[in-house]
């Protein structure tokens, strides 16, 4: 059977390109290993495919978490999505004590013919329309048209105008608070886990309103428990407040519902750094690393660890591996190997600022994402400027990071006491 990009079943399809689930074209959220599961479901229809297979498919070699329990939720969340029945099955049947099958027809569309043999998908014409939709209501005085009552459509829409943001295609402050309207309109008709989640991102992140966010993350999550970014973003908000050990909590009770999910690896990573606990952090990144052998993010953040504690040659040891990984240049590589260690960080350091300030003529990249790069080369001038600016644009990763030990350096400078204090960040009870 040839490799495909799209697999259809029923009502559902599962664009492997895009990474997304389906459902009647409507996106059904769906974390990255329990489509892998899917995926490997799909692709042998009708034959038993093995717990053992589908944890290798899901956990590298050496990841040691607890993978049958990982599975099982994984299992169980995909019939959740497809609103099947184990006892009565239409998709997914449990085959006892060897595997699953999926029952379903399915048909698939071969990587080489996907874009002449299948439309485009609703989702992403309705994208297109919504971008044209939003640009149209941005530049012009015409009366809105009535909003519609349909919940799912709202939630699409709010999740367009962050995109939008996100993009630039609409500034800040046109965008966040249209997608702040929309995902209420959508609870307006049914409380749902997903517009919560979002409501609270914007909530937290535009209007810096931490109690009307940690209010909705806490509803989100007592409608769907499973739901990864309410999870997440729940987590990041009470780390930003400085209630670590509150956002450990909640990232514990993630993993135990999901072992082995790189995304709360890295979440947990960056907690317990931000509380300090940098054992617990490196353990985490490590974690995060061995999950995503391909990555290069879980390497780069264990070589700026290593490099806050003084230990410069592990930290330019993970250096090598984000340049491996990146498949550097080799005049770069060449040079950075000729430098001393601490040196040699220092000039990776500089090459990370170009490329990011290169990548920033294409793209949105957040100022606080050059902010810990200043911090470690000791450019505290650079430092505040990044999170100034990060603050004016709104960036969604700012306010967790104003407690990382990153910036210590210029915690009691009066620009920092001052920008904690614009974002409203809660007194320590």
């Amino acid at each position: 059977m040839k490799e495909a990009r799209l697999w259809r079943f029923g009502v559902f399809e599962l664009d492997v390109e895009a990474g997304e689930l389906r459902r009647r074209g409507r996106f059904v959220p769906l974390t990255p290993q329990c489509l892998a599961v899917l995926e490997l479901l799909l692709a042998r229809p009708g034959a038993v495919v093995t717990r053992a297979e589908l944890r290798a498919r899901l956990w590298p070699q050496g990841v040691h978490v607890d993978q049958e329990r990982g599975l099982t939720h994984c299992l169980n969340r995909i019939r959740q999505v497809l609103r099947d029945d184990a006892q009565a099955p239409r998709y997914v049947e449990t085959v006892r004590g060897r595997g699953y099958r999926f029952l379903a027809d399915v048909e698939w569309i071969e990587a080489g013919v996907a874009a002449a043999a299948r439309p485009a998908p609703r989702r992403r014409l309705a994208a297109l329309a919504g971008a044209a939709f939003a640009l149209a209501l941005h530049a012009s005085d015409a009366p809105r048209p009535r909003p519609t009552l349909d919940p799912e459509a709202q939630f699409a829409l709010a999740e367009h105008y962050v995109r939008l943001a996100e993009t630039r295609a609409l500034p800040a402050d046109a965008a966040y608070p249209a997608a702040r309207r929309a995902a209420r309109a959508a609870l307006a008709v049914k409380e749902q886990a997903r517009p919560l989640a979002l409501l609270a991102s914007l909530d937290l992140n535009y209007g810096w309103d931490w109690e009307g966010a940690e209010r909705s993350y806490r509803a989100a999550l007592r409608l769907d428990p499973d739901l990864l970014d309410a999870s997440l973003g729940y987590a990041r908000l009470l780390s930003a407040a400085g209630r670590h050990d509150e956002a450990l909590g909640v990232l514990a009770e993630a993993a135990a519902r999901l072992p082995g999910c790189p995304e709360i690896a890295r979440e947990t990573a960056f907690t317990a750094s931000r509380a300090r606990r940098f054992a617990q952090a490196r353990e985490a990144l490590e974690q995060w690393a061995a999950l995503r052998p391909d990555a290069r993010d879980p390497h780069h953040w264990l070589a700026l660890l290593h490099a806050r504690e003084g230990a410069m040659d592990a930290a330019v040891g993970e250096v090598r591996q984000v340049l491996t990984l990146a498949r550097a240049d080799a005049r770069f590589v060449a040079q950075f190997e000729r430098l001393p260690p601490r040196e040699a960080f220092a000039f990776y350091l500089r090459g990370c600022l170009r490329y990011l300030e290169d990548l920033g003529e294409r793209q949105w990249v957040t100022r606080d994402d050059l902010a810990p790069l200043h911090a470690a080369l000791g450019e505290s001038g650079h430092v505040l400027a990044d999170l100034e600016r990060a603050a004016d644009e709104r960036s969604p990763r700012l306010l967790p990071y104003l407690n990382d030990p990153a910036f210590d350096a210029v915690r009691a400078d009066a620009r920092f006491v001052a920008l904690r204090r614009r974002v409203g960040v809660p007194a320590p009870a």
